[in-house]
């Protein structure tokens, strides 16, 4: 399985990798649009997990999200978690 930015990310690519916070920025940016590309996705991915032997929960799912985004705001990256933006851009292609 292949996750690809859409067009529209590149915007985040245009951002100083020397810079730690735009690094950041990028990071819960790709997370959380892989995580909404996840929950949109869930039941193809729960059938295509199933066929290797793999269980996946959506409850599991958005409770590590919950998780990460409550270290995210302890940790002073409250002002990344306005990333929601970028939700729903990631798509997805078959690599088998």
């Amino acid at each position: 399985m292949v996750i690809s930015p859409e067009p529209t990310d590149t915007l985040l690519f245009e951002r100083s990798f020397l810079s730690f916070r735009d690094r950041l920025h990028l990071l819960c940016c790709g997370y959380l649009s892989v995580v909404e590309a996840m929950k949109k996705q869930f039941a193809q991915l729960h059938a295509r997990f199933a066929r290797h032997g793999l269980s996946i929960s959506l409850a599991r799912i958005e409770e590590r999200m919950r998780k990460r985004k409550e270290q995210l705001a302890g940790a002073g990256v409250a002002s990344s978690l306005k990333l929601f933006s970028c939700q729903g851009r990631t798509r997805w292609s078959s690599a088998f």
